[in-house]
């Protein structure tokens, strides 16, 4: 039989992990992000500012530009953050052993 006491506590705990677990997944989210936006934003301004005055001002080539240099950030960190949530181990690590 179930204490009915240790509802209000489990309900106390529930709460405070809620509030913990809003967060847990707030770091792997802002060291993919802050790298790809590192990326994105100088090399717009760059590729933006190169093609001013020239007739491929008008095209979009700047974002073109932008999003291949966003992408060689992306995929090598969501290739590394789907291994770590999968729980495999590092390219090029040796396997574990079998039980």
């Amino acid at each position: 039989m179930k204490d009915p006491s240790l509802r209000p506590r489990s309900r106390a705990a529930d709460a405070a992990n809620a509030a913990r677990s809003l967060y847990r997944g707030l770091t792997p989210q802002l060291v993919g992000v802050v790298p790809i936006a590192l990326a994105y934003m100088p090399t717009y301004e760059v590729a933006s500012g190169v093609l001013k005055g020239t007739p491929l001002q008008s095209t979009p080539i700047a974002g073109v530009l932008t999003g291949v240099a966003s992408a060689v950030v992306r995929v090598p960190v969501s290739v590394i953050k789907s291994r770590i949530q999968l729980g495999l181990p590092p390219v090029g690590a040796s396997p574990p052993p079998n039980p």
